[in-house]
């Protein structure tokens, strides 16, 4: 097998060996991850539709109930960016992948013990526990990941360990699509709680084989390069300041897309035939992060690093935010997902978590912690926030004025992104090609 990921991938046979444990660790995860989702959701949703939810004088829908649980993981999001860092400052990455891949596991297990009879405290820790399993877990996957990487080797190796990722969001998409009512949700939740203990094992046997393999050579600064390249201790902290502008960014950009993406279907469509369209936007969207991961990111890394590789995702939010300004149709709408999903999930993902790698293992560590954790879920609940804000004073939350004016505060927030993007690659790149090793840095 790691032969042929070596043929296809054009990766040397050791770093195959490596890749293909953490391959199969975000596959699982991924998996999993989709597994949870529409069964917290809908079971979150069914709940709320039927009794609402008060708070004070207010009466909230089922829809309005989601987006205070959303806005609830920014609290939980600081308390996991401060316990993620103190396992990373305390345990090497075989003990932390360890703590949090059996914490989530041990919880699953513990929610399926009650999930027979959900009641409210159960719905809103089942709806806070699949949605913060992704974000803890990856961040962590990826952090172990980083650590063993060489900026060489992660140009060679990023691309077939997204593909993981990819292909766990079609497969775990598919099986619910497929196998929903065959299982009870205690056994789905046994289930994903086995795939979790099955996905921290593999992690730490790609961390067994780097450790069993001979120590990378650090890189050594050239003549020609040395002078010209800039001290890290100078320009380190608006290094960390540009990622964490993508990652904010980001998420500010795409909670406000799939706004409109909703709001467009509920508009046009009623009953089942919003949940059908909902699964062809969805379906392209997979498939359109499964042929740019197989097809585009690894000779994009290979060939050009991460600065080409991370703006074309700034160039399809250009598209899905200009397309929904021109033509705020069902059929832009349904594209929306591909363009800003499936390029995030895929060569965006790769080349974002390619910047790590200079780091020292404890920046890069802190700094995970930080902006993958707490910046992305308070750049969430600023989109949120602004959702709620243009629903309240922007007129009637679908009418056309209401969508032209959020088109086009997200075609605003392309230009910083592409922005950061350009420098965080221009930066990574220059840090590659002059052999800086990055010791200390202070986050923003």
């Amino acid at each position: 097998m790691s032969r042929t990921l070596a043929a296809l991938f054009s990766i040397r046979r050791d770093e195959a060996r490596g890749a293909l444990p953490m391959l199969t660790s975000f596959l699982l995860v991924i998996t999993s991850f989709w597994i949870l989702k529409p069964l917290r959701k809908a079971l979150f949703v069914q709940h709320y539709d039927h009794v609402g939810l008060t708070l004070g004088t207010l009466q909230l829908g089922a829809a309005q109930a989601e987006l205070c649980a959303k806005l609830l993981q920014v609290a939980l999001a600081t308390l996991l960016a401060l316990a993620f860092g103190r396992l990373a400052k305390r345990y090497r990455r075989r003990g932390m992948l360890t703590a949090i891949a059996g914490f989530f596991a041990l919880a699953f297990m513990a929610l399926a013990v009650s999930a027979d009879h959900p009641s409210t405290p159960f719905i809103w820790v089942l709806y806070s526990a699949g949605d913060l399993y992704s974000t803890l877990m990856v961040a962590a996957l990826f952090a172990c990941l980083n650590d063993l990487a060489t900026p060489d080797s992660a140009r060679r190796s990023y691309g077939i360990v997204g593909l993981g990722a990819v292909l766990g969001g079609v497969l775990g998409s598919q099986i619910v699509s497929v196998f929903l009512g065959a299982l009870s949700l205690r056994a789905w939740l046994f289930v994903c709680s086995a795939l979790t203990v099955l996905a921290g094992a593999c992690a730490l046997q790609a961390g067994a084989r780097a450790a069993a393999a001979p120590a990378a050579q650090p890189l050594q600064p050239s003549a020609a390069s040395s002078s010209s390249a800039v001290s890290p201790a100078r320009s380190l902290p608006p290094y960390l300041l540009s990622l964490a502008l993508i990652v904010g960014l980001y998420e500010i950009i795409s909670t406000l897309l799939d706004y409109q993406f909703t709001a467009t279907l509920a508009r046009e469509l009623d009953g089942a035939a919003i949940g059908r369209q909902m699964g062809r936007a969805f379906a392209l969207m997979n498939a359109t992060a499964l042929c740019v991961q197989l097809f585009l990111t690894t000779p994009l890394l290979r060939r050009y690093g991460s600065q080409v590789a991370l703006l074309l995702l700034p160039c399809t939010l250009l598209c899905a935010s200009l397309g929904m300004l021109v033509v705020p149709s069902l059929a832009m709408a349904s594209l929306v997902p591909a363009l800003d999903s499936g390029f995030s999930y895929s060569v965006h993902q790769s080349a974002k978590e390619g910047l790590y790698v200079p780091l020292s293992r404890d920046t890069k560590y802190g700094a995970k912690a930080f902006i993958d954790v707490f910046v992305l879920r308070c750049a969430k609940a600023i989109g949120l926030l602004l959702c709620f804000a243009f629903a309240a004073f922007g007129g009637e939350a679908t009418s056309n004025t209401s969508m032209t004016r959020l088109s086009l505060f997200t075609l605003a927030l392309v230009v910083p992104f592409a922005l950061a993007a350009m420098y965080a690659g221009k930066r990574s790149n220059t840090l590659h090609a002059s052999g800086v090793a990055v010791r200390r840095a202070v986050l923003p």
